[in-house]
Parts: C-alpha cells; structure tokens; sequence
C-alpha cells in the first residue's frame, strides 16, 4: 500500500489574505505542514495549489507540486473532488493507494500523528481515519437552540444538564487536522469520511480560520515551543 500525502492550498482566502502563506513562529502554515509530512512514514507527499507562489514555496521541499484547474480553485470547490481529480488523471491504482488529506490550516499536526494515523489505516485499509480532538465545555448537553426568542436545549433530555465537565460522556469534533482512506474508497463513496471510521484523537489542535486563532497559534507556539516537524 502506498501512503500519500496531499497538502491543498488555495490562495484565495477571503478571512485572512494569502492565510496559508500566514507565518506562525517563523513559518507558513504551508511549511509547518509540509515540514511534518515529509518527516512522518509517507511514501509521497502532493502539494496542491491554484497559485505559482505557493508552489514555489513547495518546490523548496522534496515534494510533488500540483497546479490545479481553474474550476477547483474556486470557493465552493470541494477538496475531495481535487483528490479525486488528481489521483485519476496520475499514475495512482485506486486499490494499492491511501490518501492522506493533511490541510495547511491546522499547523500542530506532528509527524507522529500522521503515523498513527497510517498504522490505523494499516489494520484496516478499507476504513477511514479521521483526527478528533474532545469538545471539553462545549458540550452539546450544554448547546441551546433559540426557537420563538426562547432558548431550549439543542439535545433535549428532558432536564437542564448542569452537571460538571467531567462528568458528561466523552464527545468528539473533527480537528481537521487528519483524513485519510483508500482511493478506491473515496471514488466510491465520493467522501473522505466513510464507514467503517476509525478516530485518530488529537489532543494539541488548532484550526486557523481568523486572525484572532493566528495570533493565538503563534502565542502557544512560541510559549510552548511548537516546532513544524
């Protein structure tokens, strides 16, 4: 089996203006990704991009750059759909190939990460893996909808759950930092999140979407002492 890693980069970030070339303690949550990939037990790692410049970022690693189309450069482009497009049209067997996504947006991802993510893959190659990190306090026995200008309880159970942290049942989100499956698989289901699913829990996550989460990743980075491999 062949493990690839594919690291997609698109430059036309409306919240944050080139966000994935944003520097996080001395690097671009381009590099930190590329950084632990190529550090981990991938076979390949693809970059992939609609912009020369963060390809020519990529080219200053041992990685495969890839220049997409127009059409899944867009905003409502599917990363699936880039991954499908690209692993057809390559010299990939959709039967003897995993696809690692690794997004550039969650720079904490280790190498290590990605190789327990490859040795879950490795017990169950027909399965997909994805990265979960614990909701903490925002639990959903806590979460409350607003229906005629009154809260309610967005899960109800009946009573007001005002029990501690501890004490609610485990309950995890997509960290985005890990999704990986067979070829064949994500062809056929046209997801990358398919049954059976096996969770890769992370525990040191963050997910770049404003500036306020830059400016806090690259305080825990430093404070920390968060390196990109």
């Amino acid at each position: 089996m062949q493990y690839v890693g594919f690291i997609p980069v698109r430059s036309g970030s409306k919240g944050i203006p080139n966000k994935n070339l944003s520097e996080i303690s001395g690097y671009s949550l381009l590099e930190w990704s590329i950084r632990s990939a190529i550090n981990s037990s991938l076979d390949e790692v693809v970059v992939s991009s609609d912009s020369q410049a963060y390809l020519d970022v990529a080219d200053k690693f041992q990685v495969t750059t890839h220049l997409r189309s127009e059409e899944l450069a867009t905003d409502k482009a599917l990363t699936k759909d880039v991954i499908i497009e690209y692993f057809l049209k390559g010299n990939y067997d959709p039967v003897d190939t995993c696809v690692i996504l690794l997004q550039a947006t969650c720079p904490f991802r280790s190498s290590n990460l990605i190789n327990e993510g490859i040795e879950l893959l490795n017990k169950n190659v027909d399965s997909s893996v994805v990265s979960v990190k614990d909701v903490g306090g925002e639990h959903p026995f806590r979460m409350k909808r607003i229906e005629n200008g009154l809260l309610v309880n967005y899960i109800d159970q009946g009573f007001e759950d005002m029990r501690p942290r501890q004490s609610l049942p485990p309950v995890y989100l997509r960290s985005g930092s890990f999704y990986g499956g067979k070829l064949l698989n994500i062809c056929n289901y046209d997801s990358l999140v398919f049954d059976p699913c096996q969770p890769l829990i992370e525990t040191d996550s963050v997910n770049i979407d404003t500036s306020q989460d830059l400016m806090f990743a690259d305080f825990y980075a430093q404070a920390f002492k968060k390196n990109p491999e």
